[in-house]
């Protein structure tokens, strides 16, 4: 790092007016084309202006790099550098060095240094004459090298808050809940096939947001609030086509373009301008897609402005993820979805093909260019001459790097859908001989951290290296981990056969086999067998293999995953609750009974005891089914509907306390009206239902809270306290409630209440960075001095999370390049 910055330092140190005024104007060249070229086609559909838009974009983050690494054209035209004329009778030139020193804080434990003393390319000189006062020295630093600088200095910190957005991007989708409810999994299938998206994006769930949202560049996670719960059909396949439309066009990957442009060039507005106006055509090219897939405008019209109302005033996560719906560019989203005429035409592969090169071919003659001073002209008398020199740069020889070629190393099997990571795994001293069976039954503190994606990286560069024996054992480390199972196993087999080690090819072929691996033709033809083909044993695997009954592999791998998560002792909940899911539907509802039950054991949830009583229907215990139920409905879990036309619960339909279950979830929805916040009108005409509920339910807390929460709409605090208590008493939603008691207090201008519950809803695990910042109801306590400090601490810890969080992802990312 000492290095890099002081050749940074050393070529800025060079910099004259004119390098700098040529690059400005490189910049505001290509930046005005863009521009220009939007303004032509006004009418365009917002697919192709986004792309231009973004293109253009990426050409302006690209300049500095193409300058540095295409070959100069040297063009003669700026002024000549005439020699210095000095009359005076006698003259004496001193030089000095320039050095250029600078410290650097100590975070986090890093060893301080200073940066190496590159020798200024300007000598600071002096001319002294006899008899005349010493003229004062020239600057160090020149003012070109003084505006790089500062220009520099404001882009990294514009850079390092893209880079903190980022990462409070994927913290928030890391921290987020899968999402399980089986009603949105459906909304959220039809609509990628839909839209034909073959990326695999993660759906969570997660109250830190107000509209659904997209995050991640490479693993790209769909965001919902907590209100989705309640969202009906149309609503979700408006909000999961607009958002996978996203996906589909990696618009996560030009948010990331436009905002490296902006915070690169921060100080011209014509870039700043490009970067919005790539950010709103990127919204309508996707409201676009969604009218193509037939949703009529006036309909989705009103779902984006039913959800832009729920938005808060503050978004979180800001200019790092891709919204449906936020109330700054709405106005005009509106007006293109409900205008007719208007072209919507998504751009095609040869519209992207002919953008990007136009691009290029207007980048490299701009960026090649480099402008150079005239001749000098020779001087008149040598003798009365003095010439300003400076030292002379010797030129860095160039490197070459020789490659070594070798035939590509045949693929690996394609990995089924990536499960969550896993806590633990086996340690990597370990040799391997044994079978999964086996392995299962390691202790969990046999393990090592390293997780089981890291072992499968791994070995997948082992193998591509042709280190097929250490390829081998890291596969069989990422399959006890959990991690992609059968294909794990097969590929250590594959590994185990080029390194001829027959016995352990052979026994990791049976583990993915007896862990559900299906596809007898992928064995036949894959050459990384040829060692193992004529063996018995693997004869036997195939036949096997072709036999098998696709229920019963699906079954196999089911159990195999659950069995790995036993075995490690996992406290991830979210991985618990994916096994019971796949146990349930591959056919075997007593194991999913015993995942749901962890699950629930690890973070108890509406969903997972909701699941958990399919589980219980499916294996015919309708006892306990109901009793599951009823718990998943008091607990929040709330889609009538869904109970309806759930084939997992087909053996309770049409019983009398099924129907019971289904028409109390109907009665515990919560403002099913969908009325806004600031209706206390409307709100107090629905008083009357949830006072009857809370009557026929006494002992559910669900039903009181509803009846607290509508009161404190309905502005009568003094009725929704006394109500939230009662919830409260009974267990329901402990952390939200005295969070919603906090507000009542505030509304009532208590501020000591209010942050007395703010402490305990703290105390509960409630995130209230967000909410603090955003929340009307804690208006009239604002300027309160215990508020205040509250609100600072909480800032304080949530920004101490955030940078261990991050520094932990540095720290990771780092180990990966260090294994590279």
């Amino acid at each position: 790092m000492g290095s890099w910055i002081s050749a940074v330092l050393s070529a800025a140190n060079a910099l004259t007016a004119g390098t700098v005024l040529l690059f400005l104007l490189r910049l505001t060249l290509i930046a005005a084309m863009g521009r220009l070229a939007l303004a032509l086609f006004p009418r365009a559909s917002a697919a192709s202006r986004h792309l231009v838009a973004t293109v253009t974009l990426a050409a302006l983050v690209a300049l500095p790099v193409v300058m540095a690494v295409v070959p100069a054209w040297k063009l003669p035209i700026l002024p000549r550098q005439d020699t210095l004329r000095v009359t005076a009778p006698a003259l004496s030139v001193t030089t000095t060095e320039t050095f250029v020193r600078r410290s650097y804080d100590v975070v986090d434990g890093d060893v301080p240094f200073v940066a190496a003393s590159p020798r200024a390319n300007a000598l600071a000189t002096r001319v002294v004459v006899p008899g005349a006062r010493s003229a004062v020295p020239q600057a160090p630093i020149s003012w070109p090298l003084a505006l790089a600088l500062v220009l520099i200095a404001v882009s990294e910190l514009m850079l390092l808050r893209c880079a903190l957005s980022l990462a409070a991007a994927a913290w928030f989708a890391r921290c987020a809940d899968h999402v399980a409810e089986p009603g949105l999994l459906a909304a959220f299938d039809s609509a990628r096939d839909q839209l034909e998206v073959a990326r695999k994006v993660n759906l969570r769930i997660t109250p830190r947001v107000s509209v659904p949202v997209v995050a991640g560049v490479f693993h790209p996670t769909l965001l919902l609030p907590s209100e989705a719960l309640g969202w009906n059909r149309e609503r979700l396949d408006v909000v999961f086509l607009h958002e996978l439309a996203h996906v589909q066009r990696l618009d996560t990957l030009s948010l990331v373009v436009a905002r490296v442009a902006g915070g690169l060039y921060w100080f011209h507005p014509i870039v700043r301008g490009l970067a919005l106006e790539a950010r709103r055509e990127c919204e309508q090219a996707c409201d676009d897609r969604v009218l193509a897939s037939g949703i009529r405008a006036s309909v989705y019209a009103g779902h984006l402005l039913t959800i832009a109302r729920t938005a808060t005033v503050r978004d979180p996560l800001g200019n790092a993820v891709l919204a449906i719906a936020r109330p700054s560019n709405l106005e005009q989203r509106l007006s293109s979805i409900l205008s007719i005429g208007v072209e919507r035409a998504p751009a095609s592969r040869r519209a992207v093909a002919l953008v990007a090169a136009i691009g290029a071919l207007l980048l490299l003659p701009l960026a090649s260019v480099h402008v150079t001073a005239a001749p000098a002209r020779t001087p008149a008398s040598k003798t009365d001459t003095l010439a300003w020199y400076s030292d002379r740069v010797a030129k860095a020889g160039q490197h070459t790097t020789h490659g070594v070629s070798r035939p590509p190393a045949p693929a690996a099997p394609a990995a089924p859908a990536e499960p969550a990571e896993p806590a633990t795994l086996p340690p990597a001293g370990d040799s391997w001989g044994g079978s999964w069976s086996n392995a299962s039954n390691s202790a969990p503190n046999s393990y090592s951290q390293r997780s089981g994606r890291d072992w499968y990286s791994r070995a997948r560069r082992n193998y591509e290296r042709d280190r097929y024996a250490e390829s081998g054992d890291q596969y069989v480390r990422a399959a006890r981990a959990g991690f992609n199972i059968e294909t794990s196993f097969y590929n250590a087999a594959c590994s185990y056969a080029l390194a001829h080690r027959t016995e352990q090819a052979l026994s990791a072929l049976r583990d993915a086999v007896h862990a559900g691996w299906d596809d007898a033709d992928h064995m036949d033809s894959d050459d990384d067998l040829d060692s193992i083909r004529r063996d018995r044993r693997y004869k036997e695997l195939v036949n096997e293999v072709r036999n098998a009954d696709p229920d019963d592999s699906d079954r196999k791998s089911a159990a195999a995953e659950f069995e790995a998560l036993r075995s490690q002792g996992s406290t991830d909940s979210g991985d618990w609750g994916s096994a019971g899911v796949e146990l349930m539907h591959s056919g075997d509802p007593a194991k999913a009974v015993d995942a749901f039950e962890t699950q629930i054991k690890l973070k108890p949830t509406s969903n997972a005891l909701y699941n958990l009583g399919c589980a219980h229907a499916l294996e015919g215990d309708h006892p306990a089914a109901y009793a599951a139920l009823e718990r998943a409905i008091a607990a929040g879990f709330g889609s009538a509907e869904h109970m309806r036309k759930d084939d997992d619960l087909d053996a309770l339909h049409g019983e009398k306390r099924f129907d019971e279950l289904v028409r109390m979830t109907e009665l515990l929805e919560l403002n099913e009206e969908n009325l806004n916040d600031n209706e206390p009108g409307g709100w107090s005409k629905t008083l009357p239902r949830y006072q009857r509920v809370s009557q026929q339910y006494p002992n559910v807390g669900r039903a009181w809270f509803n009846l607290g929460y509508a009161q404190l709409r309905a502005r009568r605090f003094e009725e929704s306290r006394a109500s939230f208590e009662r919830g409260l008493e009974l267990g329901y939603r402990r952390g939200t409630s005295m969070y919603d008691l906090a507000c009542v207090s505030a509304q009532l201008r208590d501020a000591g209440e209010a942050v007395k519950w703010l402490n305990r809803a703290k105390g509960e695990g409630m995130e209230l960075a967000f909410y603090l910042a955003t929340d009307r109801d804690l208006d009239p306590i604002r300027s309160d001095a215990r508020f205040r400090e509250f609100k600072r601490s909480v800032g304080d810890e949530t920004f101490e999370r955030g940078r261990k969080s991050l520094k932990q992802k540095l720290d990771k990312l780092g180990r990966a390049l260090d294994d590279l």
